[in-house]
């Protein structure tokens, strides 16, 4: 998706506290635009960016297909989670037990496995 970085307005004898709110709806809509095409971003491992969720990193349990639970800051049911790395191969899935707003329970087919999570 692509936003038009540009917002025209036609001044057309405007009194002054119109046109300074129409200028700065401009800019507004600019720094909107320049953020949607193409700085959207899931942040780092310290820090959220503009995408709300949260990381976790960390290790499988020794025990394949063993829950874990992720204890979370989102203060709301978690959507789901994108796996960014894992050391080895193997699939992380739901858990056994129903995520809540502060706790999400994964499992993961292989044993011990450093893994990097975006829980969102």
């Amino acid at each position: 998706m692509h936003v038009e970085p540009t917002l025209e307005i036609r001044n057309k004898g405007w009194p002054p506290a119109l046109n300074s709110f129409a200028q700065m709806l401009r800019r507004l809509y600019e720094a909107l635009a320049r953020t949607i095409n193409g700085q959207l971003s899931f942040g780092n491992l310290s820090n959220l960016d503009n995408i709300s969720g949260y990381w976790f990193s960390g290790t499988s349990p020794v025990g394949a297909d063993t829950d874990f639970t992720i204890t979370h800051s989102l203060g709301r049911v978690p959507m789901g989670y994108l796996v960014f790395s894992k050391a080895a191969s193997c699939d992380v899935y739901t858990g056994s037990v129903v995520a809540t707003s502060v706790t999400l329970t994964l499992r993961c087919t292989q044993s011990a496995i450093a893994l990097v999570i975006f829980v969102t």
